[in-house]
């Protein structure tokens, strides 16, 4: 890393070459009174132009070397000791002012293009309100600064990556903050590797986590500016990355990550109800299919309202069951990356792959398109994206079990499939907490919504 000290012919040299490879790099030498030199660097696609016209139009007027305080701009003002240092805010969209004194200011100045602050598409609510988060770092802190105004609320940040330089943020309410997740994560964060570009929030939770080989998320991902300030009004940390339009929640469990904004926004029986439904289809989307299929496995007729049909082969009904399923993913696959032009289409195509066609040829039963049907309804109301995604893959492992061991391999996929929740932790958190450690108060608090929002912690 390069950290020789500024200096005014070295630091216009740099900017130069800079400037000869890229158009939006911008300086700008000017002469005061015939004795003093002044200069400016800047991106031209990152900076308020503005701005910078007022402050040049303001020292021009004055009669002497400028300081912090004549350089009325209304971002922040720090003073630039190191080439590098200099360097990475220019390609920040920072503005350089330099004197031929070799004295060096940074300014804040940036000016991002952004796109409008709207509702998440994926986090919809009825009642709640309509901004989330976008990918300006500043403005999301600003929007979660708008809904909690309290002092105690503590922003450290910090730049990660040796080429991207990105901005992240680590908010807390330093008062109920839980310490030692504080202490784990701010320790995680000194200790990522610079040479490591981080680029989107994921790679940053697999830095902290180490959960590469995990399906399940260790941390809860939101685009809500209202979902993450009722975390950090219950003690939790939200890291803000730059670019990014969303938040991380940490520490999460299993049960924290089943919670929508929709509860809040409710009555208190209306809102156990919601919590209670959506619970009964988490679940569905998990169990349903592997347990009807071990009871087909076993032909087993002692369960109300599940029909047992008597099949030949298990591993067949087993397979067709697994492509049912996955025919359904590829299809929500295809409506995502398709355009709007052709969701009619998609929908044909749907008709033909899970109608009656494909159950008159015997590639598919009713019963099996009926559970695979509500197996991914469950799947849809799970509001953390990537939960329930895991707990699709959950579902097509244990399918995997019986298609290879029949019943028995079913019943020890879902032993598996428990066991390894139960193991997990969220740093120091059980990922199954308050089911296991079971904790009665709080577990009924889960799916009872007769609480209002608490600013302490346990």
């Amino acid at each position: 890393m390069q950290t020789s000290q500024v200096s005014y012919k070295a630091l216009k040299g740099k900017v130069l070459e800079y400037k000869s490879k890229s158009f939006d790099v911008s300086f700008r030498e000017f002469t005061h009174l015939d004795k003093y030199t002044y200069a400016i660097a800047y991106l031209s696609s990152m900076s308020d132009e503005l701005q910078i016209t007022l402050m040049i139009d303001h020292l021009l007027s004055n009669q002497k070397v400028p300081t912090e305080k004549d350089l009325i701009i209304l971002g922040n003002i720090s003073v630039g000791k190191e080439i590098h240092q200099i360097e990475v805010a220019l390609f920040s969209g920072l503005l350089i002012f330099l004197a031929d004194n070799d004295t060096c200011y940074i300014i804040e100045n940036r000016k991002y293009p952004l796109r409008s602050i709207s509702e998440p598409e994926t986090e919809k609510s009825v009642r709640s309100s309509r901004d989330g988060f976008i990918e300006s770092f500043l403005l999301n802190i600003g929007l979660i600064r708008k809904r909690i105004r309290d002092p105690r609320l503590t922003i450290k940040t910090f730049q990660l990556g040796e080429k991207t330089h990105v901005d992240v943020g680590v908010m807390y309410l330093e008062d109920i903050v839980d310490q030692e997740i504080l202490s784990f994560t701010l320790d995680k964060f000194s200790k990522i590797d610079q040479k490591d570009n981080i680029i989107n929030e994921q790679q940053l939770a697999e830095y902290i986590f180490n959960s590469r080989f995990n399906p399940y998320p260790f941390v809860r991902y939101t685009e809500r500016v209202d979902i993450a300030s009722i975390h950090l009004l219950q003690g939790k940390i939200i890291v803000v990355i730059d670019n990014s339009p969303s938040v991380i929640i940490l520490p999460t469990t299993f049960f924290e990550q089943c919670k929508a904004i929709e509860e809040y926004t409710q009555t208190n029986w209306i809102g156990t109800w919601l919590v209670l439904l959506r619970f009964s289809g988490i679940l569905a989307s998990l169990y349903l299919l592997p347990i009807w299929a071990i009871l087909v496995a076993l032909e087993f007729q002692g369960v109300p309202f599940l029909h047992i049909p008597t099949v030949d082969s298990v591993p067949m009904f087993g397979l067709r069951l697994l492509i049912c399923d996955l025919v359904v993913e590829v299809l929500r696959l295809a409506m995502i990356h398709s355009p709007v032009l052709l969701t009619g289409v998609i929908g044909i195509i749907a008709a033909f792959l899970l109608g009656q066609m494909s159950i008159d040829l015997g590639y598919f039963t009713a019963e099996m398109i009926l559970y695979v049907a509500i197996a991914n309804m469950g799947t849809f109301i799970t509001p953390g994206y990537e939960l329930s995604m895991a707990n699709k893959f959950a579902r097509i492992v244990m399918i995997l079990f019986i298609i290879v061991f029949s019943s028995i391999g079913g019943v020890i996929g879902i032993i598996l499939h428990i066991l390894l929740l139960a193991n997990m932790k969220s740093g120091n958190f059980h990922y199954l907490y308050p089911l296991y450690p079971f904790h009665f108060k709080e577990f009924l608090q889960v799916f009872l919504r007769f609480e209002p929002i608490k600013t302490t912690r346990k």
